[in-house]
Protein backbone atom coordinates (compact mmCIF):
# COMPACT_ATOMS: atom_id res chain seq x y z
CA UNK A 1 0.00 0.00 0.00
CA UNK A 2 1.35 3.65 -0.55
CA UNK A 3 0.40 6.27 1.23
CA UNK A 4 -0.36 10.00 0.44
CA UNK A 5 1.12 12.63 1.56
CA UNK A 6 -1.96 13.23 3.78
CA UNK A 7 -3.33 10.22 4.30
CA UNK A 8 -7.14 9.97 5.29
CA UNK A 9 -7.09 8.47 8.53
CA UNK A 10 -10.74 6.99 8.33
CA UNK A 11 -9.31 4.38 5.70
CA UNK A 12 -7.00 2.43 9.00
CA UNK A 13 -9.15 3.35 11.87
CA UNK A 14 -12.91 4.35 10.26
CA UNK A 15 -15.95 2.39 10.43
CA UNK A 16 -15.42 -0.22 7.62
CA UNK A 17 -11.50 0.56 7.31
CA UNK A 18 -8.72 -1.86 5.75
CA UNK A 19 -8.04 -4.10 8.83
CA UNK A 20 -11.76 -4.29 10.42
CA UNK A 21 -9.78 -3.03 13.27
CA UNK A 22 -12.41 -1.58 16.12
CA UNK A 23 -11.91 0.61 19.03
CA UNK A 24 -14.66 2.65 20.65
CA UNK A 25 -12.81 5.18 21.87
CA UNK A 26 -10.86 5.80 18.12
CA UNK A 27 -14.30 5.55 16.63
CA UNK A 28 -15.61 8.56 19.10
CA UNK A 29 -12.72 10.46 18.23
CA UNK A 30 -12.94 10.56 14.45
CA UNK A 31 -16.68 11.26 14.58
CA UNK A 32 -15.23 14.26 17.00
CA UNK A 33 -12.63 15.23 14.95
CA UNK A 34 -14.86 15.51 11.61
CA UNK A 35 -17.02 17.67 12.82
CA UNK A 36 -14.32 19.88 14.01
CA UNK A 37 -12.37 22.86 12.42
CA UNK A 38 -10.55 23.84 15.10
CA UNK A 39 -6.79 22.71 15.25
CA UNK A 40 -5.77 22.50 18.60
CA UNK A 41 -8.61 20.32 19.35
CA UNK A 42 -7.62 18.10 16.17
CA UNK A 43 -4.25 17.93 17.63
CA UNK A 44 -5.25 17.26 20.90
CA UNK A 45 -7.64 14.59 19.53
CA UNK A 46 -5.05 12.85 16.77
CA UNK A 47 -2.19 12.37 19.92
CA UNK A 48 -4.47 10.45 22.14
CA UNK A 49 -5.41 8.01 18.59
CA UNK A 50 -1.62 8.05 18.07
CA UNK A 51 -1.04 7.14 22.01
CA UNK A 52 -4.11 4.35 21.77
CA UNK A 53 -2.45 3.33 18.22
CA UNK A 54 0.43 2.43 20.29
CA UNK A 55 -0.63 0.17 22.71
CA UNK A 56 -3.11 -1.28 20.47
CA UNK A 57 -0.88 -1.71 16.90
CA UNK A 58 -3.75 -3.01 14.68
CA UNK A 59 -1.09 -2.16 11.64
CA UNK A 60 2.42 -3.30 11.20
CA UNK A 61 4.84 -1.38 8.64
CA UNK A 62 6.36 -3.50 6.89
CA UNK A 63 9.00 -0.73 4.82
CA UNK A 64 8.98 2.87 4.90
CA UNK A 65 10.84 5.25 2.36
CA UNK A 66 10.72 8.31 5.34
CA UNK A 67 14.34 8.83 4.70
CA UNK A 68 14.32 8.87 0.27
CA UNK A 69 13.82 12.55 -0.64
CA UNK A 70 15.74 13.20 -4.22
CA UNK A 71 16.56 16.67 -4.56
CA UNK A 72 19.06 19.12 -6.24
CA UNK A 73 22.24 19.27 -4.80
CA UNK A 74 22.31 23.25 -4.89
CA UNK A 75 18.86 22.88 -2.45
CA UNK A 76 19.78 24.57 0.75
CA UNK A 77 17.97 24.20 4.04
CA UNK A 78 17.04 21.80 7.09
CA UNK A 79 15.58 18.61 4.81
CA UNK A 80 14.03 16.59 7.79
CA UNK A 81 11.31 13.69 5.78
CA UNK A 82 9.24 12.69 8.66
CA UNK A 83 7.11 9.20 8.88
CA UNK A 84 3.95 10.63 6.67
CA UNK A 85 5.15 13.30 4.60
CA UNK A 86 8.53 13.04 2.56
CA UNK A 87 8.32 17.35 1.97
CA UNK A 88 8.09 18.11 5.81
CA UNK A 89 9.76 21.82 6.21
CA UNK A 90 9.84 22.59 2.72
CA UNK A 91 9.20 26.32 3.52
CA UNK A 92 12.56 26.69 4.83
CA UNK A 93 14.34 25.03 1.55
CA UNK A 94 15.86 27.54 -0.66
CA UNK A 95 18.03 27.74 -3.72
Amino acid sequence: MTLSPSPNLATYFGEGNIANYSNEEINNIMAEVKNTTDENIIKEKYTKLFDIYKVDIPYISLYNNKYTVAYNTELVGEITPNWFYQFYGIEGWYK
